[in-house]
């Protein structure tokens, strides 16, 4: 498991070839459930790969006789009307990220198509963003030439660069820097050089969202989509119906891939801080579901934390990697994400897809100068 490679990791040492003694190995401790759980466990893996063998099945079916869709499909309902997937889709905002399920649960209640749409599109734009945002957060975090990569990043030959930053600068940045992320915990030599820089732990998280990447595809075909048929405020009702039912799929497909991730993986405010024996416990505020009254729970970190700094957090893990400042939260109003959209006389333009007081405004912001500046 995930956990038991990091635990051996903890105990191995070595410079070129890690080893781990047998003293050693036999002294690291496992969690072991009850019997009763274990056998639950068991019983549920034999059924899910059951379940997947059958989905193999079919789809060699259809690959093999297209005559046999109409059976497979029946079949395919049938297995949805047991897992309830669609149910499971229509609420994703009740685990999604906070900046996602405000715009999500936003677009769920609409009934007027085209606002429906909008907020549709606001939903695929945001997602860019704050993947982005996962992937170079932890480049910066796991890498000592991260601003080498920011130069080539910030700037890509041929299009839009974050002075102007739009969806498909979100989209590249968010595939270039997961790319790299899942680089660095599969290059020997990289993976090394991160550990002496961010610890083991944060680059075995690392390894585990990395395929978040695969995202970007998917949400490339929501820009296109956009792109070719604009925004629903210039469209008819009926073409916003059709084009909202389009889009069905891209969600589906968007939530095959993120779903499990951001079940575990959090966006988190880290705030009051206290040393113990063990390490550091923060009070951190988890910026889950579309309420932005916000649970708290108490966390032990090997590493300190700057408060109320956004960052991202595995549940269970001792590390966070903080956030760069592509959003902030707060004023002027305090449970709303803004995000940059653009350099404007020297400060920058922060927009908000939620339903703000107000939806844009100009303001400097250091940290976002000093990232630009290294860039």
């Amino acid at each position: 498991s995930h956990y038991g490679k990091h635990i051996r990791a903890s105990a191995a040492h070595g410079a070129t070839i890690q080893r781990t003694s047998a003293t050693a190995l036999f002294s690291l401790e496992l969690p072991i459930p009850d019997l009763a759980t274990q056998d639950q466990i068991a019983r549920i893996d034999s059924d899910i790969r059951l379940l997947q063998a059958a989905f193999s099945d079919m789809q060699d079916h259809i690959d093999q006789d297209w005559g046999a869709l109409s059976d497979v499909a029946g079949k395919i309902d049938e297995s949805k009307g047991v897992l309830d997937i669609d149910r499971r889709v229509a609420e994703w905002w009740r685990e999604l990220p906070y900046p996602l399920a405000t715009i999500y649960r936003r677009y769920q209640v609409s009934t007027d198509p085209k606002y429906r749409l909008d907020a549709l599109l606001n939903f695929f734009e945001m997602a860019a963003l704050y993947l982005a945002t996962i992937g170079t957060s932890h480049v910066r975090a796991l890498r000592a030439d991260w601003q080498e990569m920011i130069v080539k990043w910030f700037h890509p030959v041929g299009a839009a660069g974050i002075e102007r930053a739009d969806f498909g600068f979100w989209i590249g940045l968010a595939g270039v820097s997961l790319k790299d992320m899942s680089r660095i915990s599969s290059d020997k030599e990289l993976r090394k050089k991160a550990i002496e820089i961010a610890g083991p732990e944060l680059v075995q998280v690392a390894s585990t969202i990395g395929p978040l990447g695969k995202a970007t595809e998917v949400l490339d075909l929501a820009r296109r989509y956009r792109n070719s048929r604009g925004h629903g405020g210039l469209m008819k009702d009926v073409d916003a119906v059709r084009a909202d039912n389009e889009l069905q799929q891209v969600i589906r497909d968007l939530y095959e891939i993120t779903a499990s991730s951001f079940r575990r993986f959090l966006l988190v405010k880290p705030g009051k801080a206290e040393v113990t024996d063990s390490g550091m416990t923060f009070e951190i505020d988890k910026l889950f579901g579309s309420d932005p009254t916000f649970e708290k729970e108490y966390v032990e970190l090997d590493r300190p934390s700057k408060t109320n700094a956004l960052a991202f957090w595995m549940i269970g893990a001792r590390t966070v990697c903080r956030a760069l400042p592509f959003f902030r939260l707060g004023a002027p109003q305090e449970t709303v994400f803004y995000v940059s959209n653009r350099v404007q006389n020297g400060e920058f333009r922060w927009i908000s897809y939620q339903e703000a007081r107000e939806q844009d405004f100009t303001a400097p912001d250091d940290e976002l100068q000093a990232l630009l500046s290294s860039g």
